[in-house]
């Protein structure tokens, strides 16, 4: 899967994700060892096409961004 498509269906998942608290909190109760299979799983449940190294690849990319902002 490209990068534009890995975007596309990570940013889908996210707005879903936002926007529906009982997901929110479904996935927030996910123990960290679980969460990308979780996340994959939920994705889909929603017919939006997110494999594994899609979301590893979103959750490197989010510490990156957070330590970048933090250690300036």
């Amino acid at each position: 899967m490209g990068d534009a498509q890995q975007t596309e269906g990570m940013n889908a998942l996210r707005a879903r994700v936002h926007a529906d608290f009982a997901l929110a909190r479904r996935l927030a109760r996910v123990e960290p060892q679980h969460f990308v299979s979780a996340l994959v799983e939920a994705a889909g449940e929603l017919d939006i096409d997110v494999t594994a190294e899609d979301v590893e690849a979103a959750v490197t990319r989010g510490r990156v961004e957070w330590l970048q902002r933090w250690l300036r």
